[in-house]
């Protein structure tokens, strides 16, 4: 999943993708020194057995 939308808020614009649709919702956080691209297999596995994913990147990390 690509990060195609943007929270923007003073001082922060966060980048984050939206799978939009199912439940239960998961939203996957990374840790320090990487970036949303970690998650790239499990959001799209997730993703094909109905479950809506939320990936973000972490202020300083990737977009």
């Amino acid at each position: 999943m690509s990060l195609d939308r943007h929270l923007t808020r003073p001082s922060a614009d966060i980048a984050f993708a939206d799978s939009g649709a199912g439940e239960p919702v998961v939203v996957l956080t990374h840790g320090a020194g990487v970036d949303h691209s970690m998650f790239d297999a499990q959001a799209a596995s997730l993703a094909r057995r109905g479950v809506r994913v939320i990936l973000w990147d972490l202020r300083g990390h990737g977009q």
